[in-house]
C-alpha cells in the first residue's frame, strides 16, 4: 500500500516537475523581456548604436545611461534641421550642467560637410555620423526627428519635424525627466 501511495505522489507531481524543467530561468526571462522592449517608440528601450563622432571618437548610446538624452537625426542640407540648430544650442546651454546631453546624428551622405557646418554654427554638443542601420532601427522617415530618452535609455517622446514651439515642449519634458 505504501508503494502505491508513493507512486501516486510521484506521478501526481511529475507534470509540475516537467514544467519546472521546461521553464526558462529568471535570467533568460529578463533577457528576453529586455530584448522584446527595444524600439523607437515611447515606452521602449532605445536601440543601441555605436557611431563615430566628428571628433573621431566612438560613442555608444548605452554609455550615456544616467543622463536624459535628446537624440537629433538631422542633415546639413535640411532647412528644418538648420532652423532647429539654434534652439538645440540654447537648450544645451540651459541644461548642460545637469544630467542632460544632446546627441546629433547626421544623416549626411557626405561626412565632410558636417564639421564645417557645426563649426560655423558653434554647435557645442556631440555630433555623430549615422550608418544605414541606425536610421532604420529608429524608424526615421523624416528629418529632423528627435527622441527624448530618460536616464535608463527609455524613449519618452518622439517628434518628427521642427516648429517654433517645439523647444518649449522639449524644455518641459526635459525638466520633468530631470526631477529626482
Amino acid at each position: 500500500m505504501v508503494r502505491y501511495f508513493d507512486k501516486l505522489i510521484e506521478l501526481r507531481f511529475l507534470p509540475f516537475f516537467l514544467l519546472f524543467l521546461a521553464c526558462p530561468t529568471r535570467a533568460h526571462l529578463e533577457e528576453a523581456q529586455a530584448e522584446a522592449e527595444i524600439g523607437a517608440e515611447a515606452g521602449l528601450r532605445a536601440p543601441e548604436f555605436v557611431l563615430k563622432s566628428t571628433a573621431g571618437k566612438r560613442t555608444r548610446l548605452s554609455d550615456l545611461r544616467g543622463k536624459v538624452v535628446l537624440v537629433d537625426f538631422w542633415a546639413t542640407w535640411c532647412p528644418p534641421c538648420r532652423m532647429s540648430i539654434p534652439a538645440l544650442v540654447k537648450l544645451n546651454g540651459r541644461f548642460s550642467k545637469k544630467d542632460f546631453e544632446i546627441v546629433g546624428v547626421s544623416l549626411d551622405r557626405d561626412p565632410a560637410a558636417v564639421p564645417p557646418f557645426i563649426k560655423d554654427r558653434r554647435v557645442p554638443y556631440r555630433v555623430l555620423y549615422a550608418n544605414e542601420s541606425v536610421a532604420e532601427k529608429y524608424l526615421v522617415e523624416a528629418i529632423p526627428t528627435f527622441f527624448l530618452l530618460d536616464r535608463e535609455g527609455i524613449v519618452r517622446k518622439k517628434w518628427a519635424g521642427f516648429t517654433p514651439g517645439l523647444p518649449d515642449e522639449w524644455e518641459k519634458e526635459i525638466e520633468r525627466l530631470l526631477r529626482p
